[in-house]
């Protein structure tokens, strides 16, 4: 058996398909593809990360044990195996997992929805958990991380779009003696929610659909609210500078002086930016190998 076959059995006794297996890794499903009919042969990094997936040792994976896997025994099978190798086990509870996610998805969007038709007034309480119905019904691996980043990017949306919480005015005394002390114990929050979520992302990246979706989110949610503040009528037009402040405000020195803690959120964004595209082009060039 060659290590091809190896990886197209062991994926399948572990209920993953290439495109699941190819978002743990970090890789394309193309290059799963590849793998699995010898053509091209995973790099020492990968094979670990797929040792670890697949709950075998890495001989077990390159080599074999004696050139395929015994099938397992009709008696004491469960006993004698090792941790994590019952074929049949792993797929029925993995089904069984989707199986109630999807119902509790179905159950949060019927919720969410009832409630709005009852009270329109509550859209925005409802939709961030119709969001999260939506989620339990696509996302197979993770979900408590998608679910994180989704209502984090809809509460930034909210309050920079009708709030006076600000995480980049932390740092400015001006702002906690000049707006109600719930605002910056809010904006405290929300922080610290940040670093968890960007904490649990960057310790095990996801996907890079989902690390992609999350960063345009988070441009989605920075710069949405500045268009409708913008949008709105004025008795004198904003000069070209004064809007670009509002999209690039890294371009501008003062910022760096006036909210410290917001340049530095921003450049952390703009690495993040950095980190996918380096991602996304060894995912390419893995992909074409």
């Amino acid at each position: 058996m060659t290590m091809g076959q190896r990886i197209v059995r062991l994926r399948t006794q572990a209920g993953l398909s290439q495109d699941a297996l190819a978002e743990q890794l970090g890789v394309s499903r193309q290059s799963v593809s590849k793998w699995e009919t010898d053509g091209s042969v995973p790099d020492l990094d990968r094979l670990v990360k797929l040792s670890k997936v697949f709950g075998v040792t890495l001989d077990e994976l390159v080599k074999g044990e004696t050139g395929q896997f015994p099938e397992p025994e009709a008696h004491g099978a469960s006993a004698s195996a090792p941790e994590g190798s019952q074929p049949a086990a792993a797929p029925a509870a993995e089904l069984l997992r989707l199986h109630r996610q999807k119902l509790a998805g179905i159950l949060l969007m019927v919720i969410s929805l009832a409630v709005t038709l009852l009270n329109f007034a509550l859209f925005f309480i409802t939709l961030p958990v119709f969001a999260a119905g939506v989620l339990c019904l696509l996302v197979r691996r993770r979900l408590g991380l998608a679910i994180g980043w989704t209502l984090w990017i809809f509460a930034l949306f909210i309050t920079r779009s009708a709030t006076s919480v600000s995480m980049s005015q932390l740092l400015s005394p001006g702002y906690w003696q000049n707006t109600a002390l719930l605002a910056p114990l809010l904006a405290l929050v929300q922080l610290a929610a940040l670093v968890l979520l960007a904490w649990r992302t960057l310790r095990n990246p996801p996907g890079l659909k989902a690390c992609w979706t999350i960063w345009l989110g988070l441009l989605a949610a920075l710069w949405l609210p500045t268009l409708w503040i913008l949008s709105v009528p004025r008795l004198q037009p904003l000069s070209a500078g004064e809007v670009l402040v509002n999209f690039f405000p890294l371009l501008f020195p003062d910022y760096y002086r006036n909210a410290p803690l917001g340049a530095a959120l921003w450049l952390c964004y703009v690495l993040a930016l950095v980190w996918l595209v380096r991602r996304t082009w060894r995912a390419a060039g893995t992909a074409k190998n």
